[in-house]
């Protein structure tokens, strides 16, 4: 609740520290997307192609692409997942 009242509060005050804050929050989320990828590449290798997991990604490989990328991920994902 306390976030959605400061929120509320600089809609109506100050549209500035609004942007702001908005910028803050996007750059934040942006630099732990990068820290993940190179999380990422650093266990994988870097030649390690990230998977399609956006749906406009999926929507884009054909079904071929798409079960080559689960062939490659088929020990890991057996771990998890039953048949």
């Amino acid at each position: 609740m306390w976030v959605i009242e400061t929120l509320e509060e600089l809609e109506q005050e100050n549209t500035d520290e609004l942007s702001c804050l908005y910028a803050s929050v996007g750059h934040l989320l942006l630099e732990a997307g990068e820290g993940l990828v190179h999380l990422f590449t650093m266990q994988m290798g870097n030649d390690a192609e990230l998977p399609p997991v956006l749906p406009y990604k999926l929507a884009e490989i054909d079904m071929q692409g798409f079960v080559k990328s689960i062939q490659k991920k088929q020990t890991r994902l057996q771990q998890e997942f039953s048949e």
